[in-house]
C-alpha cells in the first residue's frame, strides 16, 4: 500500500516529469504547523523536538475536507482548517522512549471537531502496521515533555514535511526485445536450461517441449528488462559464441514508463496518484481558460 509501482504506456517523458513534480511537491497531506512547548527537561532542545515533530507523517486521507489556513476564515486554527495535539510523558521510574503513539488529538477540547487525524504509527487507527512505531526523543528518570501542536494542511512546495512521498524513481523500459523464437533455435537444450537457471526470473524451460519462455513474473509485469540485466544477458550471448544482435533486437514501439512511489505513509499510493493526475487536470484546464482568452 505505502510502496507501489506504476506502468505508464503511450505518454510523452514531459508529462510524466510534470507527474514527478506534482507529487513530491504539490499533492496536500497533513503535518504539524505550530508547536507550544510547556515543560521540556530532556536533553533535547526545543527546537529539535519540533523539527522531529513536524516530520511524523499524519493520516491524511481525509484531506480533501479540510481547508488551508489561507482558505480559512478563522483568526487562528478551526475544526474546519486543523487538528490539535497533545504529548505529555514523564519518565517515572528510568528510561522512557518517547514515540509517535504518545501523540494524542485533542481537537474536541478545543472545537466540535469532524476530523481524525493521527499519527500514522497510533494505535486508534483502524488499520494495522507492521513497521515500528517512530521513536521522538528519550527521557532519562524524572525527565518530561509536555507541549500542545497543531497539525494545519499543506503542499511539499511550502515545506517538505508535507510532501507525501519519501521516494520516488521513474524509469523507462528500453526498446531493446528478447525474440523467443530467434533464442530457441539459436541454443540447444543444455544452453536453455542453462539460460533460464542464470536469468529464472526471466526465462523458464520447459523441459517436454525443448523450448524457453517468459517467466510468470515478467509476462505479469512485475519484473522488467533494465539496462543492467540486458548488459547480463549480451555478456552471456558472448561467452556462448552466440551472437546478440539476432536475439536482442530493437523496436521503435510504444513508450514505456514506470513510476516508483515510497510513501511516507501519510497517503497510499494509488491516492497520492490519483490527487497528482487531479492537479494536472486542474492545471491543464486552467491554462486551455487563458489560452481561449487570448484567441
Amino acid at each position: 500500500e505505502f510502496e507501489s509501482t506504476f506502468l505508464f504506456r503511450n505518454i510523452d517523458f514531459s508529462l510524466i516529469n510534470s507527474l514527478r513534480r506534482i507529487i513530491i511537491s504539490e499533492v496536500p497531506t497533513i503535518a504539524i504547523d505550530l508547536v507550544c512547548i510547556e515543560s521540556n527537561t530532556s536533553s533535547l532542545h526545543d527546537e529539535f523536538i519540533v523539527h522531529r515533530l513536524s516530520l511524523l507523517p499524519l493520516f491524511s486521507e481525509n484531506i480533501d475536507e479540510i481547508k488551508y489556513s489561507r482558505e480559512c476564515e478563522c483568526d487562528n486554527y478551526c475544526s474546519f482548517c486543523s487538528s490539535v495535539f497533545e504529548l505529555n510523558v514523564t519518565a517515572k521510574e528510568g528510561i522512557k522512549y518517547v514515540f509517535s503513539t504518545d501523540l494524542i488529538e485533542i481537537s474536541n477540547r478545543f472545537y466540535n471537531s469532524k476530523n481524525e487525524n493521527f499519527p500514522i504509527h497510533s494505535s486508534s487507527l483502524f488499520k494495522s502496521y507492521s513497521d515500528p512505531k517512530i521513536i521522538i526523543a528519550k527521557l532519562n528518570k524524572g525527565q518530561r515533555i509536555k507541549l500542545t501542536c497543531v497539525a494545519k494542511k499543506g503542499i511539499g512546495k511550502m515545506h517538505a514535511k508535507w510532501s507525501p512521498i519519501s521516494i520516488l524513481k521513474i524509469k523507462t523500459e528500453p526498446n531493446l526485445k528478447i525474440d523467443l523464437e530467434a533464442l530457441n533455435s539459436l541454443m540447444g537444450d543444455n544452453l536453455k536450461e542453462k539460460i533460464s537457471k542464470t536469468f529464472s526470473e526471466f526465462f523458464k524451460f520447459e523441459k517436454h517441449i525443448s523450448k524457453v519462455n517468459f517467466s510468470d513474473l515478467y509476462l505479469n509485469g512485475r519484473i522488467f528488462f533494465f539496462e543492467k540485466t540486458l548488459s547480463s544477458l549480451v555478456e552471456f550471448f558472448l561467452q556462448e559464441k552466440i551472437d546478440p544482435l539476432k536475439i536482442i533486437i530493437n523496436k521503435q514501439e510504444e513508450k514505456v514508463f514506470y513510476i516508483h512511489i515510497e510513501s511516507t505513509g501519510a497517503l497510499s499510493c494509488k491516492l497520492i496518484l490519483k490527487s497528482a493526475i487531479q492537479i494536472m487536470k486542474q492545471k491543464l484546464n486552467f491554462i486551455g481558460i487563458h489560452v481561449e482568452k487570448l484567441n
